[in-house]
């Protein structure tokens, strides 16, 4: 609120009191009309009285200035304290955010740098599965035309031994059956022979 002016005490004095200037001029006009001031014996009091009433009047609105400026200067220094106290808050909020921006960012490129990783370890387990069934396929087909082949092989050996041993037991046979007609044919003639001993 801006100061009293002293245009605001002039038009108080101009309306309700006389200033010295008008108190003079009454004193020539009534010298001109040939009254005597002897005759007016109020007029210095009435002034005095005046000029006190002026002095309280103006003391009065210096107070009620001053309290005018009080109640400003209270309400500046409450919405100087809520600024601060705004402005703090604001700049708290900021830094927490940013802080929590910052955490986030890291998070995010920890996440990625991860996520990378994983991918390529994943990517390497599964080129290295690849090559392990890989591998067991050959395994796999190797063993299979190595058994087929050794089965085959095994199976020609066995025939092959089959017809062997029965070339082997019919010649065993054979010469059981000789040796036994052999033997027979020694005993009848041992038997034969015995026989002509005794007739004899």
């Amino acid at each position: 609120m801006p100061p009293i002016k002293k245009s605001v005490a002039s038009k108080l004095l101009s309306d309700d009191f006389l200033t010295n200037s008008e108190v003079l001029e009454n004193k020539k006009q009534i010298k001109r009309k040939g009254i005597d001031m002897v005759q007016i014996p109020n007029l210095s009091d009435s002034i005095v009285a005046k000029k006190s009433k002026v002095s309280e009047n103006i003391e009065a609105c210096g107070e009620s200035r001053q309290k005018t400026l009080n109640v400003i200067n209270r309400q500046l220094d409450t919405r100087k304290e809520m600024y601060d106290e705004m402005l703090s808050n604001l700049s708290e909020n900021i830094e927490n955010l940013e802080a929590e921006y910052n955490i986030l960012k890291e998070n995010k490129q920890k996440l990625e740098q991860f996520t990378e990783s994983a991918l390529k370890c994943i990517e390497k387990s599964a080129s290295d599965y690849k090559l392990k069934i890989k591998a067991f396929k050959q395994a796999h087909d190797l063993f299979k035309k190595r058994f087929e082949e050794t089965d085959l092989d095994q199976r020609s050996e066995m025939k092959k031994l089959g017809e062997e041993l029965d070339g082997d037991v019919q010649k065993l046979k054979q010469k059981l059956i000789a040796e036994t007609k052999q033997r027979e044919r020694s005993i009848l003639e041992k038997c034969f022979m015995q026989a002509m001993h005794k007739n004899c």
